[in-house]
Parts: structure tokens; sequence; C-alpha cells
């Protein structure tokens, strides 16, 4: 009986061993699978990071953009105001300028007609 327990024993310990054994296994998969995740986390952590960065960048850079194009909106605006001011200005003294330009006229026939009258008085 002491060789039949002997036997059951050491096939419970074979047994036993090829367990442990497959467990080493696996927990050293385990921990390779582990180290992978975390190597993989690292990296995406890293990668998350420069796209952060990226897009703080770009936002500012389109921030700076628009800016910009706000500034020159607004210069246009301004010399748009500025062009109408001056033509604004242009018309008014053009129409004064033939309203001048009218009054001597009738004054330049005033006088032709009151010279030939003064004439046509002074020769009779």
């Amino acid at each position: 009986m002491s060789a039949d327990l002997t036997s059951q024993a050491e096939s419970k310990f074979t047994s036993l061993m090829e367990v442990m054994t497959s467990a080493t296994r696996e927990a050293s998969s385990f921990k390779e699978f582990w180290l992978q995740l975390m190597a993989d986390r690292e990296s995406w952590d890293r990668e998350r990071e420069e796209l952060m960065l990226r897009i703080d960048e770009y936002e500012e850079s389109e921030r700076l953009r628009l800016d910009e194009h706000d500034d020159r909106d607004n210069e246009l605006r301004s010399a748009k105001d500025e062009h109408d001011r001056l033509l604004a200005i242009i018309a008014i003294r053009n129409n004064t300028s033939n309203d001048h330009e009218k009054t001597i006229i009738e004054r330049d026939h005033e006088l032709v007609s009151h010279d030939e009258t003064y004439l046509a008085t002074s020769t009779d």
C-alpha cells in the first residue's frame, strides 16, 4: 500500500508541478501582455500630448489669422469710408464749381448785354 500511496503522491506531485509550470508560463505571458499594454499606453499618452500641443498651436495660429483678417477687414472698411467721404467732398465741390461757373457765365452774359446796351445807346 505504501508503494501505491507513493505512486499516487508522485503522480499528484507531477500534476501539481505541471500546473505550477503552466501557471508560471501563463503568469509570464500575462506579464509580457501587461508590459506591452503599459508601453502602448505610454506611447498613446505621449502621442495624445503631442496632438494636444499641435491642436493648441493650430488654435493659436488660427486665432492670429482671424485677428489679422479682422484687422484687414477693419482697414478695408476704414479705407472705403474714407473713399466715400472723399467722393462726397469731390461731388460737393464739383457742384459748387458748377454753380460758380453758371454764375460767372450769367455775369458774363449780363456784362455783354450791358456792354451791348451801352454801346447801342452811346452810338445813337
